[in-house]
């Protein structure tokens, strides 16, 4: 036989090599698929597989693992690991003693395993994964309330405020879990047992019926509310509102909430009540039943609104709107809306804010609705509008080698009251020349007596001159000359132009001393002490003589709404003040310092005086104080002024102290007195409050307050109650309050809480 050239043989031969190193070319496809690191290795060519010992990981795709030991076949691609097992695949974390799945698909076995997704805790003997979101697992648990987002193997050992056990679960991520043979424990004790139970099994929001709310109140009867909310989308929601009070009926809430963006977000609630608000001006309390009720324009209603965009860098807008269809509705309905309860007028607004380094510009319109509210005496029942109020603030500007400064203020508003159903004026009043003369108005069925707010547009324009002297250290010297510029135009009586100049003097002289001490107290080692003696001379150098009708200043009458004739109190002043600040600092172990105790002592001399001005009626003003002092787990504060001359033969002072204590486990005890001794016996009041909060090792946390006068001998307001589930982010709750507020009103309040899912949770910006 012809024997083949050796070129031949050689290719031969390198054919015959390339079929024996195919597997070994396709193990290390694999291998380089398949990032793994382990302490020892082992492979096993023929087999095709890896096995690695100590410290072994490996990861596929979004897939981690880390266990004591983990074998790959390459053939069968299937992975097993064993001992202290750790998966970790996007939101999905699985702690088991053994697995066993697949690298090409979802399917896997785990022995011993705890599950944890978002606030999503299951355990179980055995689980099994059939796909990415399908789990059967057995003789486990699950629970929807890891609100801490612990991720640790031990989590479903945790003591969680609720929890199911069952002998087999169904589960489907973000949908339900089928639970056999359910039993719910409550705070780690057993509560319920049911053979058949599903649950949600959700972290994201989702719509759905909220747990009911139970209330009670003299004036509103039994309240039923079932509340449900609407997920929109990623960026707002929907929360309806239906409540049924067995006295007054339907009352429908409307809540939206949006976040859209960064800088752009906003809430819109709207409340539409079945009941009517008697027409009578001074009866706020019944129903009106001779009229119709019906939800909406028939019926009573009330708009909460604040939304803001910013455009640009820098330039923001706000819209505020708070309104109601009668001023009696903050009576009864005083939450639903912000600073409704004890403000005695609602304000909306629209502002546009432009910032920049050298400048503030800011564009207004506000509207002012006055409200009845339980302290009021005699107020207004109409609104005012400022439409607009433009301002333009300079910065700050130095020149002369830094010796002196500039700034200005300038402000235009125009004052405008809608109807013509407000008093009308005495033109003839005037207490400069008559100081026990009370302005006389027309009373109108639809206001009090002595309403009255001017009408009309004004304008300031205000430059201001600091010059800083250099001083030694330790002090400080800047007089403050302030010029200023009113203008006016008043719409009533007649149309009339007025215009008001002044020139103010401001001399604050200041000293700074500090000295450091080091102490053996523990947390107190490292101590600094603050000693700052301060002295100001004011003077109203020059203001340009009324002309004119004069400026009403009839404050007292309980007006709510604004008015330029008390904003624009033009009076002659000269005075010294005398300030004397003590500060006391400690050096916190992360190396800032800390005030934990501050005292402030001042004094004013009034050197021109003022019968009409509260201000400087005095020529000896009232001791100023002001008190503060943090030790351990107490706060004490004090803050009041106490008048050294007499007013008719009342040395009057109001003064008001609190001592407060809170625990790190979240106890609270606060004791607050209140001291007001006034000329006029109706103003003088001596009150007390009492506040606490007690956790418990219980199922429940106490909590209460009261408010005393013990002038009157009377219980103002007084509330108390227990808080079930107290963890500040507590996934499940009941909360039940009764007491009396000071309206001597009863009220009940009772809700349970019990979230599957996070219905509630924040929404969240796309980002746009």
């Amino acid at each position: 036989m012809r024997r083949l050239p050796s070129y031949c043989a050689q290719a031969q031969c390198l054919f015959f090599h390339f079929f024996l190193l195919l597997p070994c070319l396709a193990w290390a496809d694999s291998l380089r698929d398949i990032p793994f690191k382990a302490d020892f290795f082992q492979r096993d060519l023929q087999a095709n597989t890896l096995r690695g010992k100590g410290n072994a990981w490996f990861k596929k795709g979004p897939r981690e693992l880390w266990a004591d030991e983990i074998e790959i076949d390459f053939q069968t691609k299937r992975a097993i690991a064993s001992g202290k097992v750790h998966i970790k695949e996007g939101d999905l974390e699985v702690w088991c003693s053994h697995a066993d799945f697949n690298l090409a698909g979802d399917d896997a076995i785990f022995d011993n395993v705890t599950l944890v997704s978002g606030q999503v805790v299951f355990t179980g003997s055995t689980a099994k994964r059939l796909d990415s979101r399908h789990f059967e697992i057995e003789d486990g648990s699950y629970s929807n309330c890891n609100i801490d987002l612990i991720r640790d193997p031990e989590v479903g050992k945790c003591d969680l405020d609720w929890k199911l056990y069952g002998s087999h679960f169904s589960v489907t991520m973000e949908e339900y879990v089928h639970v056999q043979d359910a039993l719910i424990y409550l705070k780690g004790l057993p509560s319920l047992y049911l053979p058949y139970f599903v649950a949600p099994v959700k972290s994201q929001r989702q719509s759905g019926l909220l747990t009911p709310l139970f209330t009670y109140s003299d004036n509103l009867g039994n309240g039923v509310n079932w509340p449900y909310f609407w997920a929109l989308s990623r960026w707002q929601d929907l929360t309806i509102n239906p409540t049924y009070f067995s006295k007054t009926g339907m009352k429908l809430g409307l809540d939206y909430r949006y976040n859209y963006a960064p800088g752009t977000q906003g809430e819109a609630n709207i409340f539409l009540l079945q009941r009517r608000f008697s027409l009578d001006p001074y009866n706020p309390a019944p129903d009106d039943l001779s009229r119709q009720r019906f939800l909406g324009a028939i019926g009573e209603w009330a708009i909460d609104l604040d939304n803001s965009y910013s455009f640009g860098k820098r330039t923001r807008t706000r819209q505020i709107l708070r309104l109601v269809s009668n001023p009696y509705y903050t009576l009864d309905y005083g939450p639903d809306i912000k600073s409704g309860v004890t403000m005695p007028s609602l304000r909306s607004q629209f502002s546009l804010t432009s910032p920049s380094d050298s400048y503030l510009a800011t564009a207004d319109v506000d509207h002012y609705q006055s409200l009845i509210i339980s302290k009021d005496i005699g107020i207004d029942r109409g609104s005012v509008t400022k439409l607009p109020s433009v301002s333009f603030y300079g910065a700050n500007t130095s020149f002369w080698d830094q010796y002196l400064s500039y700034e200005f203020d300038t402000n235009l508003s125009n004052f405008y009251r809608p109807g013509a159903g407000y008093d009308s004026i005495d033109k003839n009043f005037n207490p400069l020349t008559n100081p026990t003369e009370i302005m006389h108005t027309d009373p109108n069925p639809s206001y009090h007596a002595g309403d009255y707010i001017r009408t009309g547009q004004r304008v300031q324009m205000e430059p201001r001159l600091i010059a800083n002297i250099p001083m030694s250290p330790g002090f400080q010297l800047q007089p403050l000359l302030r010029a200023g510029t009113l203008l006016y135009h008043f719409d009533d009586p007649s149309s009339l132009f007025l215009h008001r100049e002044y020139l103010q003097l401001e001399v604050p002289f200041s000293m700074y001393l500090w000295r450091r001490f080091d102490t053996d107290i523990t947390g107190y080692e490292k101590l600094s002490h603050v000693f700052q003696p301060r002295f100001i001379y004011a003077a109203n150098l020059y203001q340009s003589p009324e002309s004119g009708p004069f400026f009403f200043r009839d404050a007292t009458r309980g007006l709510s709404n604004p008015m330029f004739d008390l904003t624009d109190l033009l009076t002659p002043f000269q005075y010294m003040r005398f300030e004397l600040i003590n500060r006391v600092m400690r050096k916190t172990p992360s190396g800032s310092s800390e005030r934990f105790m501050l005292f402030q002592l001042s004094e004013q001399y009034n050197v021109v005086t003022s019968a009409i001005d509260p201000r400087y009626q005095n020529q000896v003003g009232p001791i100023e104080i002001l008190g503060e002092f943090q030790l351990w787990r107490f706060v004490a504060q004090v803050q009041g002024n106490y008048q050294l001359e007499t007013v008719n033969g009342v040395r009057e002072n109001d003064v008001s102290s609190t001592v407060s204590y809170r625990s790190p486990v979240g106890d609270s005890l606060t004791l607050g007195n209140r001291i007001s001794i006034n000329a006029d016996p109706t103003l003088t009041e001596k009150t007390a409050v009492l506040a606490f909060y007690k956790t418990s090792p219980w199922f429940f946390d106490l909590t209460g307050g009261l408010e005393y006068s013990y002038k009157r001998g009377d219980l103002l307001g007084a509330q108390m109650g227990m808080i079930f589930g107290s963890k500040p982010r507590s996934c499940w709750g009941l909360t039940f309050l009764f007491g009396q507020n000071d309206l001597k009103q009863r009220f009940v309040r009772f809700q349970f809480r019990f979230d599957f899912g996070s219905p509630g949770s924040q929404i969240k910006s796309t980002g746009t």
